[in-house]
């Protein structure tokens, strides 16, 4: 994290658990400064949970530097960014996985449940979509202390997801992150 404020909180949770400080290297704001991180020797995984932008970069750079992936979705903005995943990870044989938390919503589950025990018969077709009111993570008052349904600040003005997350709803058309409804029917198949 390159918020000073949350890199912070996250340091204080660890050391409240009785845990030594983690090294930090977001502290100075660089965006950057994960590549600092990936200089370090002995890493044996990263978890990626940032703006979407910098997924692809960080991913493939980990894997390059031989570093497992646990990325948050979405992969990649772009399809040529998707790709290049692939391709890396194919090329270096380091893990990756993506992300896909709606996989384990309980409803999901119980579901996979159901098919595996045979309940539906055989599956010849699925269909899924995704919705989620995201006004109260998109938009805020900008207060750190009140990050989420707040107000309706967003971009510069605003705080955590709302400072990158709303622009991705402005600018692009369609589904932003469509492996929230592909992801189970993929466990069911």
């Amino acid at each position: 994290d390159i918020e000073p404020i949350m890199l912070g909180r996250a340091v204080e949770m660890v050391t409240k658990a009785g845990k030594p400080a983690p090294k930090t290297y977001g502290q100075d704001r660089d965006t950057n400064a994960w590549k600092r991180l990936l200089e370090q020797k002995g890493i044996d995984g990263v978890i990626i949970a940032t703006p979407w932008e910098y997924h692809a970069p960080m991913a493939i750079s980990a894997m390059q530097a031989g570093v497992a992936v646990g990325c948050e979705v979405v992969a990649g903005i772009t399809l040529q960014d998707h790709w290049d995943v692939l391709k890396t990870q194919l090329s270096t044989g380091t893990p990756y996985m993506l992300l896909e938390n709606v996989c384990y919503r309980r409803d999901v589950m119980a579901a996979l449940q159901m098919v595996r025990q045979g309940l539906f018969g055989e599956l010849v077709h699925l269909q899924a979509g995704y919705q989620h009111d995201l006004r109260g993570v998109k938009f805020n008052s900008g207060d750190p202390n009140q990050p989420y349904d707040s107000g309706v600040e967003f971009g510069p003005k605003g705080w955590s997801e709302a400072r990158w997350r709303t622009e991705h709803s402005v600018e692009r058309n369609g589904e932003l992150y469509p492996s929230h409804g592909i992801g189970p029917c993929a466990m069911y198949t």
